[in-house]
């Protein structure tokens, strides 16, 4: 069904005459692209130090992997806490930088979601919580290495400065999403971002990507669609 609500979307765009461009919001991490393998790089890293997780690390598909790798661990049956607390240390100084970006894997039906709004006559705008110093590089040369457009009108916006929350820098580009056109359809995983989205432009298509989020995320508002993947069977 929400599948559908997409498709509908992409259609009403295509066929519509617009005045103002029509925006399409895409968050990256955990809503494009899989960052699993990311996570399981560093931990792969961190087994120099402590090679009794070798086995581990090789139990783990990227695929599947959660929002906490400590939490993947445990699942595992992993127990010794101060191991998991070093790892959590040594995983937050290297996730968020440039060079570690290259291991995240889109999606399936990512890249042609991307392509389809374009042709629909929609203005892509990324919207990470990625931060500017660290990994706006390593997140430009990613997008463009799994042919994700990015040229032109189309905007790619990083979070100024690291220490700010996602949902925080999110909401602060509101204004600026209003002054350069109408938002018609938004892609996130975390559900906080989505009610926000959806109360910020009630008449878009507000859809989750119901992958990972943060821990204890907010019920989800009755207006975002949720969605298990994004491999949309689309009509011909």
């Amino acid at each position: 069904m929400s599948h559908r609500l997409i498709i509908e979307t992409l259609k009403r765009c295509a066929r519509g005459r617009h005045d103002r461009p029509q925006i399409v919001i895409y968050d990256l991490d955990s809503t494009l692209f899989n960052t699993g393998a990311r996570s399981l790089q560093i931990l792969r890293e961190f087994c120099v130090l402590r090679p009794e997780l070798l086995p581990f690390a090789a139990a783990l598909d990227p695929a599947t992997m959660g929002y906490l790798l400590q939490d993947d661990l445990r699942a595992l049956g992993y127990e010794d806490e101060a191991v998991l607390e070093a790892l959590g240390d040594f995983w937050k100084v290297r996730f968020f930088l440039d060079n570690y970006i290259q291991y995240d894997l889109p999606y399936p039906g990512a890249l042609e979601l991307v392509q389809r709004s374009i042709e629909a006559g929609m203005l892509p705008y990324y919207l990470t919580g990625r931060d500017t110093e660290n990994m706006r590089e390593g997140t430009v040369k990613a997008l463009r290495s799994h042919g994700f457009p990015l040229d032109g009108e189309i905007v790619l916006r990083t979070k100024p400065c690291w220490e700010d929350t996602d949902l925080r820098f999110k909401t602060e580009v509101i204004e600026e999403l209003r002054a350069l056109g109408d938002v018609v359809l938004v892609f996130e995983n975390e559900p906080k971002n989505a009610n926000m989205f959806a109360r910020a432009f009630p008449a878009a298509t507000v859809v989750l990507h119901d992958t990972v989020c943060s821990p204890d995320p907010p019920v989800l508002d009755p207006e975002v669609a949720r969605v298990p993947n994004l491999a949309i069977e689309y009509p011909s």
